[in-house]
């Protein structure tokens, strides 16, 4: 890419071949993306490293950009706070049926395909200045009068000795005609999460207001703030959509739950814990109609995947696979197991709950209402002759 760039800045002049070429031998060592190492050269201007990189890449520079050219699904797809935090903006110029998405950062490339899977459709790309974006950002999203706030107001003036009516039942996310609103309020903010892939919901209660953020990539993003009033209303929707008790709201509760959008069928873990503004609730939501990445697909470095693999089919050893929520414990374990050739070994899992299923393994279902943990599992299996055993959590002291 650097030698690219040298190339194009002799060929159009934009910027001078020597300033780059300087600036990238005195950073050798920086491992930043080019882009972001060029928008930090003290010699060279924001507009002009994009130009360089527009002139490189193919792609338009706009040095401003129309709120009124930003469509309505663009605003309806993407949270403020994503495109905020990573600087980007869909367009749809008259005449155009693809949406144009304008970026800052030209060499992000997951971001842009994650925008791409948040709009379920192909999308161009042009680069324009942070300041441009941010401007554009602030003026159409103030614009954005969404379904779900109209709901929210809806709720305001309910209460809860209605709940028992309005909480009936209701496992697609489409069924939502002639819906009580609360009914509707939380389907909007599951349907929601799932267009923008995310791996997680948290409801935050705070003492005026409710937070509703969305894990994306590992990163909460605040996409929608709710009136403090309809808590124990949407609390209440979630634990009955979970088998939780709606009465208890002093103990932490758990709890699961499966919905459907058409044939598309979503299974959700429920936590609840009380806090001094509420009850708050985060929901992990699980996709099985996403499917299961292979090894080769999760990124690894060619080097550490050859040694990855030489450790996973090896005869004995432990393997931990550690990290945040979100960060893909489980989807690294699936990989790994898919990995194994399950006819020649027997192959066995102690999972809460089943994420996937996987044809030639035998997966074991924790139930610690009934004592079978984790380790009461585990025991258990040692008897069954396997060859690996993947252990989904190990917190037992």
């Amino acid at each position: 890419m650097k030698e690219l760039l040298i190339h194009t800045a002799q060929r159009t002049g934009v910027v001078s071949p020597e300033i780059l070429s300087r600036y990238f031998a005195a950073n050798s060592d920086d491992s930043r993306r080019v882009d972001e190492l060029l928008l930090n050269c003290p010699d060279l201007t924001e507009d002009l490293v994009l130009k360089l990189f527009g002139e490189a890449l193919g792609m338009a520079y706009l040095p401003e950009i129309l709120a009124d050219d930003v469509p309505a699904d663009f605003i309806e797809a993407v949270p403020a706070t994503y495109a905020q935090h990573h600087y980007l903006i869909g367009i749809r110029p008259d005449g155009d049926e693809t949406i144009t998405v304008v970026v800052a950062a030209p060499l992000n490339t997951s971001v842009i395909d994650n925008v791409s899977k948040m709009l379920t459709s192909p999308v161009n790309v042009a680069l324009s200045s942070r300041a441009a974006i941010t401007a554009a950002i602030d003026v159409a999203y103030e614009q954005k009068s969404t379904v779900i706030e109209d709901v929210a107001e809806e709720l305001d003036a309910q209460n809860l000795d209605q709940l028992v009516d309005e909480v009936a039942s209701s496992d697609d996310l489409l069924d939502v005609v002639n819906r009580p609103p609360v009914i509707r309020l939380v389907n909007d903010i599951l349907f929601r999460a799932l267009q923008m892939r995310a791996s997680d919901i948290h409801i935050h209660p705070y003492e005026t207001k409710i937070q509703i953020r969305y894990r994306i990539d590992g990163i909460l993003y605040d996409t929608l703030t709710l009136n403090r009033n309809v808590l124990s209303l949407v609390i209440s929707r979630i634990k009955v959509m979970a088998g939780m008790d709606i009465a208890e709201r002093r103990m932490p509760q758990d709890g699961r739950c499966s919905v459907r959008i058409g044939q598309r069928e979503i299974d959700l873990r429920v936590s609840t814990v009380p806090t001094s503004y509420g009850e708050r609730s985060v929901l992990r939501i699980l996709d099985k109609s996403t499917g299961l990445l292979s090894l080769n697909e999760l990124g690894l470095w060619k080097e550490d995947l050859k040694k990855f693999d030489r450790v996973i089919n090896r005869s004995h050893g432990v393997i931990f696979v550690t990290g945040p929520t979100g960060s893909g414990k489980s989807t690294t374990l699936y990989a790994c197991l898919n990995r194994i050739d399950s006819t020649q070994k027997n192959v066995m899992t102690i999972e809460d709950p089943i994420e996937y299923q996987l044809g030639g393994i035998s997966q074991m279902q924790v139930a610690s209402k009934k004592g079978m943990t984790f380790i009461n599992a585990l025991r258990h299996v040692l008897r069954q002759d396997p060859d690996v055993i993947m252990v989904g959590e190990v917190r037992d002291e």
